[in-house]
């Protein structure tokens, strides 16, 4: 298991274990064990998987192929990603950075963050991906060098004015070697910005019941965290904040992030630690687990035995196991034809207007997703209609997640 990746504490404490069933080919899978550094506060889920099987799964993800894709981090094209990656880059520049600076961006998927530092006038750009097919698409696209493959693996010989992180520290089990590597890449008064999911606001907008713990995110940061960051690994922590931006359904959503600058003098910091983001989790915790108490009760009493669960994703991994526990009849299908075939346990991921086929009186559908709901179910009553048949039931988790049961 994993000691405290931020200071390497042993002193753990068990904060809550949320049973999932993922794909087959998932790094993490089984349930996620959300612990507690009881020395700096800092949040993580403690797994034995390596880096290496989690770089794998990054190099084979490439879910930036699709120009549509709407991200988190620094490579979305989108017009809400490019609203929101126009806040990061002020971020950044707020400190000064020189249009001659040397930029390496981490992650840069598509390379959104490295279109706007262009547009802006920044002409010695870099890039660094886990995907061969990203890398090669921000080479042709912005005409700059791009690393592919896993970040502690691709030998960089360059020196950096400035590194960028974001969306991405959350993602990596080595936190301190990741932080090392990104060290010994920076000049002598280069920075670094780390932007990441704000831990201490995951109670303010709960899109779904532990959305924010997942099969990916396996670090959960505040700003407290990148100080301890900071004085556990020599680098002088200079300034942070927080950013608020809107998601595809409206919802907001919090980053935090931090800059910091290459130290040559070691300075020994005490270990800080975020109150607020013991509230957050605890509030977020709880509030996740009655949402999953109010579809468990609602699925106890729900008169069809069969269920076809529409849109794999991070919920449906939390849903699957209760539905299993309630002895559903549950077949799974999905819109994403880069999940059809896959298998969940002895579930096999078929194409999403396939749930036509499955026609009778005995069955409900089950729509995972928050945020398309409403689309989704539109494009169920047009396809039922094309085939001269009647919607059948659909249940709405919104609903569900929000009525008191008891």
């Amino acid at each position: 298991m994993r000691n405290c990746p931020i200071c390497l504490s042993t002193s753990i404490e068990l904060k809550e274990i949320i049973p999932i069933s993922a794909y087959l080919d998932y790094p993490i899978n089984g349930p996620y064990i959300l612990s507690k550094c009881n020395d700096c506060s800092f949040y993580y889920h403690n797994t034995n998987i390596t880096q290496e099987e989690i770089d794998q799964y990054y190099i084979g993800l490439s879910k930036y192929e699709n120009a549509q894709t709407v991200s988190i981090g620094s490579g979305g094209l989108t017009d809400l990603d490019k609203k929101r990656l126009n806040k990061t880059f002020e971020n950044i520049t707020s400190i000064g950075i020189d249009l001659s600076a040397k930029i390496l961006d981490i992650g840069c998927a598509a390379g959104g963050l490295l279109e706007i530092f262009k547009s802006n006038g920044y002409e010695n750009i870099y890039g660094s991906d886990p995907s061969a097919f990203c890398a090669s698409f921000v080479r042709s696209s912005l005409g700059c060098t791009v690393y592919a493959g896993s970040f502690l693996s691709v030998e960089i010989k360059e020196k950096f004015d400035l590194i960028i992180l974001t969306h991405v520290l959350e993602h990596i089990l080595d936190i301190r070697e990741f932080i090392k590597k990104i060290k010994s890449l920076l000049k002598k008064d280069g920075v670094v910005y780390i932007e990441c999911p704000d831990s201490t606001n995951y109670h303010t907008v709960i899109h779904a019941p532990y959305q924010e713990l997942n099969t990916e995110h396996i670090n959960h940061f505040s700003t407290s965290d990148f100080e301890n960051i900071a004085s556990q690994l020599n680098l002088q922590y200079m300034k942070s904040g927080l950013i608020q931006f809107s998601m595809e359904n409206g919802l907001d959503y919090y980053a935090n992030w931090a800059i910091m600058k290459n130290h040559t003098n070691q300075i020994f910091m005490p270990l800080v630690k975020s109150v607020e983001r013991d509230y957050s989790m605890n509030q977020y915790l709880e509030q996740s687990d009655i949402m999953l108490k109010r579809f468990h009760l609602f699925l106890s009493n729900y008169k069809s035995r069969r269920i076809l669960l529409l849109g794999i994703g991070q919920l449906s991994f939390k849903l699957i196991p209760i539905l299993h526990q309630l002895n559903f009849e549950v077949e799974i299908f999905d819109n994403d034809q880069r999940n059809w075939g896959k298998k969940i346990g002895d579930l096999t991921v078929k194409k999403g207007e396939y749930i036509v086929d499955r026609y009778d009186e005995n069955f409900a559908i089950l729509i995972s997703s928050m945020i398309s709901f409403n689309a989704i179910k539109e494009g169920l009553n047009n396809l039922f209609t094309v085939h001269g048949k009647s919607l059948p039931q659909i249940i709405s988790l919104k609903k569900i997640f929000t009525t008191d049961y008891e």
